[in-house]
């Protein structure tokens, strides 16, 4: 769903004609959301009644699901067992947080947010909720609303498709659902930052040739009918993987 002004989620997506909003696939999707304990959430309940009353739909009723909760009879763990892991990057609310501006501030995705303690959907919650386990930081980019993922990685070239969809899992596989996040905050480097290279056991003698400006490609190399979908166009030189490879020997 998209953000409003406010940073709730609306029912409403006002990039589509007021057919496609008030079309059935659009509709039964939101009644679904709406009968799961997972997907339900007050301020959404109020858009979607007056997203069916605009369109002067029948016939899409739902039950407020009970909140979710574990079994009551589950065993209380003994106190030698494991707590766990320590959270590593931990949040405590400040007064007139939002999503938004903790995604700022802390540099996480508005999805790590979202999945991070209990959140609802529309974000409503932060107060109820108090403290947070934030994911690692990562480099930030605003969701405009005329963006698609081809768009995004030709921004930034120096990541790939599958980096992007890696570092963004609510982004589905054929990127079909990034209109829904518009205004929302994603990534476009990885969480906690890249990782340190690994050490090669072969030394570098003082005749391998380094890497100059003037050694590398200059114009894109042609892309082979078998490279993923989303496999940025902007490389120098492709690789068919062979089945002994690995990182350090390609």
């Amino acid at each position: 769903m998209a953000l409003d002004p406010d940073h709730h989620f609306s029912a409403v997506h006002f990039w589509l004609t007021a057919s496609q909003n008030c079309s059935d696939c659009m509709l039964d999707v939101m009644q679904i959301q709406l009968n799961s304990p997972f997907g339900y959430d007050e301020d959404f309940e109020i858009d979607f009644k007056s997203a069916t009353s605009s369109c002067s739909a029948t016939g899409y009723t739902f039950t407020s699901p009970a909140t979710y909760a574990l079994s009551s009879s589950t065993a209380a763990p003994s106190s030698s067992a494991s707590s766990g892991p320590a959270c590593s990057n931990p949040y405590k609310m400040q007064d007139d947080d939002t999503c938004a501006s903790i995604a700022l501030a802390q540099n996480v995705s508005t999805e790590g947010i979202l999945n991070s303690g209990g959140i609802s959907s529309s974000c409503s919650n932060l107060y109820a909720v108090g403290s947070l386990c934030l994911p690692p930081p990562c480099v930030l980019y605003q969701v405009q609303v005329d963006d698609t993922c081809e768009s995004i990685l030709e921004a930034y070239p120096d990541i790939t498709g599958s980096q992007f969809l890696a570092w963004n899992p609510n982004v589905n596989r054929i990127c079909g659902n990034l209109m829904y996040f518009t205004d929302t905050y994603i990534c476009v480097g990885p969480p906690g930052g890249s990782l340190d290279p690994v050490a090669s056991s072969t030394p570098v003698s003082s005749s391998t040739p380094l890497e100059t400006p003037s050694s590398r490609a200059t114009t894109p190399a042609l892309k082979p009918s078998n490279a993923p979908p989303l496999s940025t166009s902007r490389c120098g030189k492709w690789y068919v993987v062979k089945q002994e490879d690995n990182c350090q020997s390609i």
